[in-house]
Formats: C-alpha cells, structure tokens, sequence
C-alpha cells in the first residue's frame, strides 16, 4: 500500500469508514471530485486499513458507495478488496455490498466468494444466495 495522501484526504477516508450515512455520502462525493492519481493512492489507503480490523465491512461499504460515484475505480477496488479484504475479514455484510453495487467487478468478487471453500460457511453461503439473486431465482 504505502500510498501518501493528505490529512484532509484522511479524514474523507475516516469519515466512508464511520457509522454517518451523511458523511460516508460527502466524503465519496468530495473524493470522487479529486484527480484520478490521488483517489487512486486514497482508495490503497482505504482499503489498506483492513489492516488495522477483523472486519472489512466498514472498507467495503466505504469502497462501494465510492466505486457507484465514480466507476473508473471499479477495477482498482476489485483488486484491492480480493488482496487485503479476502478471507478471515470478509463477511456476509460485505458480501451484500458488493452484490448490491451494480458494478461487474466487484459483482464478481461475489461469485468467486460464492465458490471458495477457503471463506467462512456463513461468507459463502451469503455469496451463493446473492449470486441466485442475482441471476434471478
């Protein structure tokens, strides 16, 4: 990761991890107005801060809602979120997430969930019921 981003970039990152729908929606609309190199360096910092939880739901909301207002981050994130978010620290909340984000790439993070043994029952068996929402039945 190792990206530097400015304080004010920062605090746009805490604010898409905290519990505020309001302030989660301003920092992605704020961030999706800056250049492409600093989102992009912002989205490694985002998504690096896995790092510091068990739990990735709160970077893959945060990632999500960011992704749906600007979708050129889409392939970036998918990326991100399949090396530093797989695993242990995936769970069925952000499974939703990213079945809910309309966007292919991280639509297909749902399906290789869906078909990973490695994942936690409770994570696969919510991508297997996404992925039959999502393909309608």
């Amino acid at each position: 990761m190792g990206a530097q981003v400015s304080d004010d970039v920062l605090g746009l990152i805490n604010a898409l991890l905290g519990e505020s729908e309001a302030a989660r929606n301003v920092a992605a609309d704020t961030l999706s107005e800056r250049g492409q190199d600093e989102q992009l360096a912002a989205l490694d910092v985002l998504i690096g801060a896995t790092k510091r939880t068990d739990d990735a739901e709160a970077v893959v909301r945060g990632t999500v809602l960011w992704v749906s207002k600007n979708h050129t981050l889409e392939d970036a994130a998918a990326t991100g979120i399949a090396a530093h978010c797989w695993g242990a620290r995936l769970t069925p909340g952000a499974i939703v997430e990213l079945a809910g984000s309309g966007r292919p790439a991280l639509i297909g993070l749902v399906r290789r969930a869906a078909t990973d043994t490695s994942l936690h029952p409770s994570v696969q068996a919510a991508a297997s019921d996404e992925v039959e929402q999502l393909s309608g039945n």
